[in-house]
């Protein structure tokens, strides 16, 4: 629901976000209450959703789309989506809003309605990580014959290459001067090491096998039936989807799988990740490559820093405290042959 005590942004600093004033106003344009009666909003970074309930006691699901939105990357998400629908992937296509249009332009937000899907999530279990490797390859498998023509990058991606965070080191540099000793040199180094990964970045992954990325594959952005035998019932959010070399999507989702119990990640969890791992290439049909696995380290590294540096950038250095510590963690984790290993090509 729309919080009454404000009509501000919901969350500091999340500029691109609706206000809950211009969420009620695009939420009436389409005949829709956010009262807290009428709907429950789910937290989100880059939209805004809420469950709202339909004239005849269905649930719908609203979207308001961040500022940067653009039609064409609109349009893009939303033919994706339909053709992996066509593939049979469990995604959840959009409705007709207006016109024949399953989206609707209010001020400078768009937005959709898609219908609600009832479902559980993700456990630690073995079969959960199976599907989870198996959406995936499918979700690869099946973009390989999808019409680029509409295709526009998303604004932002969670797999941040390198070379995409050249404003956040400068903004974070014209700050060091302003912090402690302490802190000046542990926000260089995060910076000179950025630096490190970009040429490494460039050398290895230039020739890695390309498709279109899910860009935000993890275990949160499923829904699993609550039947059994377990399979998906949605695969969500194409916001961040992209062109580019697969490893992305693999490598974020063995982060994202590590931060499902992370207090436990060293019991069984070798185990899940090298499920994940074969259920990706029987279903892709696409066994990794030596040259992906090699870079696999690499690129958590490139998502765990972009995290700490965009905080550190944005919210202040102290701000990022909970980064820096996941960022050695991660490190130290990344430095065992442990993950290598369960990869199953050493």
């Amino acid at each position: 629901m729309v919080n009454k005590q404000s009509s501000e942004q919901p969350n500091t600093g999340r500029y691109w976000l609706a206000t809950d004033a211009e969420a009620t106003q695009v939420a009436s344009h389409l005949g829709i209450s956010l009262a807290a009666s009428d709907a429950e909003e789910i937290p989100t970074s880059y939209s805004r959703v809420f469950f709202v309930n339909g004239d005849e006691g269905e649930r719908r699901v609203l979207k308001i789309r961040a500022r940067w939105m653009t039609e064409a990357r609109i349009k893009f998400e939303h033919a994706l989506t339909l053709h992996l629908r066509d593939h049979g992937l469990p995604v959840v296509a959009p409705l007709t809003i207006e016109g024949d249009s399953t989206w609707a332009q209010v001020g400078e937000f768009f937005c959709e309605i898609a219908p609600y899907v009832d479902g559980r999530e993700v456990g630690a279990s073995l079969a959960d990580v199976h599907l989870m490797g198996e959406i995936l390859g499918r979700f690869h498998r099946s973009c390989r014959d999808f019409d680029l023509s509409l295709y526009t990058p998303p604004h932002f991606q969670n797999q941040a290459e390198p070379r995409e965070l050249d404003d956040e080191v400068e903004r974070l540099r014209r700050q060091v001067e302003e912090m402690d000793s302490g802190d000046s040199d542990r926000a260089e180094a995060f910076c000179v090491r950025r630096e490190e990964l970009e040429a490494l970045y460039e050398t290895q992954c230039a020739s890695l096998p390309q498709v279109i990325r899910h860009g935000d594959f993890h275990p949160w952005n499923l829904l699993f039936s609550r039947s059994e035998p377990a399979r998906i019932a949605a695969l969500f959010d194409l916001d961040m989807s992209a062109t580019g070399p697969r490893i992305f999507d693999i490598s974020y989702a063995i982060y994202m799988l590590r931060r499902l119990h992370p207090e436990s990640h060293l019991d069984g969890w070798d185990t899940r990740y090298r499920r994940f791992v074969d259920a990706y290439a029987g279903s892709s049909g696409e066994p990794l490559t030596e040259d992906e696995v090699a870079v696999v380290a690499l690129q958590i590294e490139c998502i765990i820093l972009g995290f700490l540096l965009r905080t550190a950038a944005y919210a202040g250095f102290q701000k990022a405290a909970g980064e820096c510590e996941e960022y050695a963690e991660i490190v130290n984790w990344l430095e065992t042959p442990e993950l290598t290993k369960v990869i199953g090509l050493i």
